[in-house]
């Protein structure tokens, strides 16, 4: 795949790109330390030829150094601004495997998963690395949420009860509040549940031609 995506160069790089997605989208297929760095020179060549030249020094800094978390996380957090979420996750949860203490690997790594809607394989992460800390212990608890974990979510709440910070603070009402119309309106949470325990508001009309 890595080869027949740069055969794509240098004059089709989009199609590069679109040919690198099997292996590069999460969980990817990157699964050894010489398929990591042969993606990551392959992805790093692609990025060159779309214009993208800071992702590309990020890339081509990590084929020298691919244990390296702060430029993982760099390369994760890129990704995450480009919208490539599903790439991102891909090298985050690398990162997260070489540096399971790092909270901003595992806190990117969520990132990326949210924006896939992965809310439960974000919540088994956080779960899995139980790091201590408040903004850990909220993403826990927002990501059960969002993953109809409820008793989960709840459980998160006092662990936040005497945070002395007016940001985690504000994430723990909000948290709970959400919870709060969640549980009142559980089991029925169809899509308009949904909106109503994560936004306050009620949705009046669902669209006939689905949801996306």
């Amino acid at each position: 795949v890595l080869e027949a995506a740069k055969s794509h160069l240098p004059s089709r790089p989009q199609e590069a790109f679109q040919a690198l997605l099997p292996v590069l989208d999460y969980p990817g297929a990157l699964d050894t330390r010489e398929k990591f760095v042969a993606g990551l020179e392959a992805f790093g060549l692609v990025c060159y030829h779309l214009g993208a030249h800071d992702l590309g020094r990020t890339l081509e800094f990590l084929c020298r150094q691919p244990d390296h978390p702060e430029a993982l996380f760099d390369l994760g957090y890129r990704c995450y601004e480009q919208r490539l979420f599903s790439v991102g996750a891909t090298f985050l949860a690398r990162g997260h495997q070489l540096h399971p203490g790092e909270v901003s690997l595992l806190t990117e790594l969520v990132s990326c998963l949210e924006g896939l809607g992965l809310y439960g394989e974000a919540y088994r992460y956080l779960k899995e690395a139980a790091i201590d800390t408040p903004v850990c212990h909220y993403l826990m608890g927002s990501q059960a949420l969002m993953s109809g974990r409820l008793e989960e979510a709840e459980a998160v709440l006092p662990l936040l009860q005497d945070v002395d910070n007016q940001d985690v603070s504000q994430m723990r009402d909000n948290l709970a509040a959400t919870l709060r119309r969640a549980k009142a309106l559980s089991p029925d949470l169809d899509v308009r549940g949904w909106h109503l325990a994560l936004n306050g508001c009620l949705l009046l009309h669902i669209s006939p031609y689905g949801f996306e």
